[in-house]
């Protein structure tokens, strides 16, 4: 790059910038010219040169052949043997050269070493340049990216602007060559000493334009869709302005949409060929809203990928449709609704967007609603239907149901028999949500008359999902599991959205009731192998995928768990979902605890113990009884002193909440803790008891068995209850939770027996700890022994 080049800007919309232009082109034997639009039908020069008299625009062919550039501008005007110099025998020239000819290098010997004396094909270049002098006076050679032309070609350029062939051909002083290029870093310019840039109109220079009009009184958004719909180009803004309103009459809207519509039908026909693809791509795309989503377009458009992206890419080079990255929009609103009134079966079309939608983005009932009711113009069941699961998800996440939305429900459950289907639901969440479990069951196991697979399957998912928040007994459990099963099975081939929430769910049921890893995993991987398709566009996909790595600590090995939990909370942090992040948090917190990882732990237990009071104050129960149990773990395994007014405090919250069998860990958490930091017997077994009474309501042997253990635990260090501390390990020696695989349980018999033997000879508490971190290295388990029993972390 020459840096002692003398560069000029001017500005293509100023009229004195344009004046100067003119008058260097008329002036000036070689002119360099820098611009970023180098498309020849919209740069403004295009205006200036059809005033010239004769225009020759010159680039780079796709062969890349000999002299092609000329060969194909000259072509009208071409004659060799006073035949026209076709296309075809072009082309056979290069069969001619492909063959070995001495075609080629006669032109470079021509050219180079014979003083410039000129081969029979550069001759009747130079010959017909001479002949448009002759009959036209003034020709302008009007070259596109030159320095990409073929050496032939370049060469016989730089012969043209050195005035080589002046004195032999004096009419080609009559010559302008014009290069244009965005660059002109190339060997190709380093002769070259003056460039003018030429900037060119931009959205933010429409005001000054409008104002050289003379015309500010003209709407911006009207300003905005005249500037995109003439591609910028000044003389056809004037043009279409002056059209529109020749005299001083308001510049009313419908005068101007009908201008725009004629305007728009004329880009349309220039298009040629494939101007019905863009019809029939655009007015499908219109109905799909100003910003375009492609891939329901695709699916409506029944085409392959490659054709609407292709057309897409056509519609944008005549400024229908404008693309920002990853975004495909209309150009404005003029061109929208354009397209719009020349769309044929609206409805029929807007019935296929319902459909792409329900299997592209299957959560989003909102908008397959949307396009559903445009495609009919009676109420429909389906409509219907959705707008009851828009509002079972405003219920379910305890958000208030909108008004108008609300309204409209009542009209269309009346219409459909859904009225009393709604009442029942209204009464279920009220019960659920104040934590009557047992009344939330019985309501919507009385109900069964609603004639929608659809609704029912809500229901039923509902009503598994109360059963296991009541958890009286094992029966309750059981029947939790056998209606998310039957949903799960049911709603595959009926609602892929309810298929993976129940799916989800189910997999949480399996391992918290059965402990049967096999077929939660199974699970796990077909939702897995189901959604990965929309990973890459549907939210509510990835919603769930994340929400897989979320719990991943109870199905896979602990060092992968901490990964997927940290990308979990990753994920979460930048969504709405705030009580998925803090699950996350939560889980990954006890999956670096039971990694070994306590100061990593230690610094989320901080963040999550800064939000207790936002949970206790929304009343998020669940929250507050996961959370306590691993910040309390982990402030306690990084040696932190927790005042006993503190425990005292949590100890008072976790009352205060209705009867959870779920509070039984951090009750045992808070027991442990307790005595271990002030060695208060009696208060940690009063705690024990009150997780007995809590799991007399389900009878869960996994509770059972922790309760157990720690109750032994404690009783063995109280030297007047030794005695019955070994009762209790005689009669837990052989067994352990059903819920653990076989490994874990088989390491918790041997440790039991291990706990047993050490209490008949007497061993204090620290070498029975050092015995059973010895039975833990064997079996390869990180196991956190406190009291002989391992505290439990909240992990799903």
């Amino acid at each position: 790059m020459d840096n002692s080049r003398e560069n000029g800007i001017l500005f293509s919309w100023q009229r004195q910038d344009k004046n100067i232009i003119k008058e260097k082109i008329q002036t000036n034997k070689l002119l360099a010219i820098k611009s970023i639009n180098l498309n020849f039908e919209q740069l403004f020069l295009y205006d200036i040169f059809s005033e010239l008299s004769t225009v020759i625009q010159m680039e780079k062919n796709a062969f890349n052949l000999p002299f092609f550039p000329f060969y194909e501008s000259l072509n009208e005007y071409y004659k060799s043997d006073f035949e026209h110099f076709s296309f075809k025998s072009l082309l056979s020239n290069l069969v001619v050269d492909l063959t070995q000819s001495e075609t080629l290098k006669y032109i470079i010997d021509s050219i180079e070493n014979r003083d410039f004396m000129l081969d029979e094909k550069s001759q009747g270049i130079i010959n017909t340049l001479v002949k448009l002098v002759s009959l036209n006076g003034n020709i302008y050679l009007v070259c596109k990216y030159p320095h990409l032309f073929d050496d032939y070609s370049k060469q016989l350029l730089k012969f043209l602007q050195n005035s080589r062939f002046i004195e032999e051909y004096p009419k080609l002083r009559y010559l302008t060559l014009i290069f244009l290029s965005d660059n002109f870093d190339d060997v190709f310019y380093n002769d070259i000493n003056r460039i003018i840039e030429i900037i060119e109109p931009q959205e933010r220079d429409i005001p000054e334009i409008f104002h050289m009009f003379g015309r500010n009184d003209i709407e911006k958004d009207f300003q905005l869709a005249i500037f995109q719909l003439c591609d910028g180009n000044l003389n056809k803004m004037e043009y279409f302005i002056n059209n529109l309103s020749s005299e001083i009459i308001a510049f009313t809207q419908q005068k101007f949409e009908n201008a725009v519509n004629m305007m728009l039908t004329n880009k349309l026909r220039s298009i040629g060929d494939n101007s019905r693809d863009v019809l029939r791509v655009l007015t499908t795309a219109s109905e799909l809203g100003e910003i375009i989503d492609l891939l329901p377009l695709i699916k409506v458009i029944d085409h392959d990928r490659s054709f609407v992206e292709d057309t897409l890419e056509i519609s944008e080079r005549y400024n229908f449709t404008i693309k920002d990255r990853d975004t495909v929009k209309f150009a404005n609103i003029f061109v929208k609704r354009y397209f719009e009134k020349l769309i044929k079966y609206k409805r029929v079309i807007n019935k296929k967007i319902s459909d792409a939608y329900s299997e592209l983005y299957p959560s989003n009932y909102e908008v397959r609603l949307f396009f559903l009711e445009k495609s009919s113009s009676e109420m429909l069941s389906e409509s219907c239907d959705l707008l009851i699961l828009i509002w079972l998800n405003y219920k379910k996440n305890g958000i208030e149901c909108p008004p108008d939305l609300k309204l409209k429900l009542d009209k269309y459950a009346y219409r459909f028999h859904r009225t009393e289907y709604i009442k029942v639901m209204e009464s279920f969440f009220l019960s659920f949500n104040n934590q009557n479990f047992e009344n939330a069951v019985s309501i919507l196991d009385a109900y069964s008359e609603i004639d929608s697979p659809l609704l029912m399957l809500e229901k039923d998912y509902f009503t598994g999902l109360a059963y296991y928040k009541l958890s009286r007994n094992k029966e309750d459990l059981d029947n939790a599991l056998l209606y998310m099963k039957d949903v799960q099975h049911r709603s595959k081939e009926i609602s892929i959205a309810l298929y993976e929430t129940s799916s989800l769910t189910l997999i949480s049921f399996i391992i918290n009731i059965t402990g049967n890893c096999s077929a939660a995993q199974k699970i796990e991987r077909e939702v897995i192998y189901n959604i990965s398709y929309r990973i890459e566009y549907d939210y509510s996909a990835k919603d769930n995928l994340h929400r897989i790595y979320r719990k991943y600590a109870a199905l896979h090995p602990i060092e992968l768990a901490v990964q997927k939990t940290e990308k979990s909370l990753n994920y979460f942090e930048k969504t709405p979902l705030t009580n998925e992040y803090y699950m996350a948090v939560v889980n990954h917190i006890g999956n670096l605890l039971h990694l070994g990882e306590y100061d990593v732990a230690y610094s989320f237990a901080k963040l999550l113990y800064c939000h207790l009071d936002v949970f206790h104050y929304s009343n998020n129960k669940k929250m507050i009884i996961y959370s306590l149990n691993n910040i309390l773990i982990a402030f306690f395994r990084t040696s932190m002193l927790i005042p006993k007014e503190l425990l005292m405090q949590y100890i008072d919250i976790l009352d205060t909440i209705p009867e959870n069998p779920t509070k039984i860990i951090p009750y045992l958490t808070i027991a442990i803790i307790y005595y271990e930091q002030f060695e208060d017997i009696l208060y940690s077994i009063n705690l024990l008891k009150k997780t007995k009474k809590l799991n007399n309501l389900i009878a869960d042997s996994y509770y059972k068995y922790y309760i157990l253990i720690n109750e032994a635990a404690l009783l063995y260090l109280d030297s007047k209850s030794r005695q019955k501390a070994i009762s209790i390990m005689e009669d837990l020696k052989d067994s352990s939770p059903e819920l653990y695989r076989d490994s874990i349980r088989k390491c918790l018999v041997e440790r039991a027996q291990i706990i047993l033997a050490s209490m008949r000879i007497g061993k204090n508490k620290t070498t029975i700890e050092n015995e059973l971190g010895k039975t833990n290295c064997r079996y390869k388990l990180i196991m956190n022994y406190f009291l002989f029993s391992d505290i439990q972390f909240w992990s799903e």
